[in-house]
């Protein structure tokens, strides 16, 4: 069965929350440009904002490439029922012997469905924001975007 990039942003960036729904296999990381990050889609399972992400020149969103086949992306539509796909078009960062390579590529990611987006945004758990470091982190994304999701304001919900 052929595979295909999906280019997770959200939480789906850590082992641990995507190997709980498929096991695809990371490649690394990518960056989306003209796009930003937000907050806009208030979540029951997360109990704050799960991220989205929107059209924005002069923006970036990074994130991490997974190889995923059909089956594995019907999956994570059903866990994924808030969003649609979209296909984009990623810079794939490649790291080899202090040599840095970048490789346009197409991936499938998930925006938020118009009509669940929160225009207003809002802010997510840290549990949710911690999932996304460490998979921010085990795909070696720049530092400077680590701290950007560092610095995000969380909720703490009882």
């Amino acid at each position: 069965m052929s595979t295909r990039y999906y280019f997770a942003y959200g939480s789906n960036m850590a082992d641990e929350v995507f190997n709980a729904r498929v096991d695809g296999e990371s490649v690394g990381c990518a960056v989306l440009r003209d796009y930003q990050l937000e907050f806009s889609l208030p979540s029951n399972r997360w109990r704050g904002y799960a991220a989205g992400i929107a059209a924005f020149d002069g923006e970036e969103v990074w994130g991490r490439l997974w190889e995923v086949d059909e089956a594995q992306f019907e999956v994570l539509d059903d866990f994924e029922a808030a969003y649609t796909r979209l296909e984009v078009i990623v810079d794939r960062i490649q790291s080899e012997k202090n040599v840095v390579r970048t490789e346009s590529v197409s991936a499938l990611t998930y925006i938020v469905r118009p009509e669940r987006r929160d225009h207003t945004g809002g802010a997510p758990v840290p549990e949710y924001l911690n999932h996304m470091v460490a998979g921010a982190e085990a795909c070696a994304i720049p530092e400077h975007y680590i701290r950007f999701l560092k610095a995000a304001s969380t909720i703490s919900v009882e």
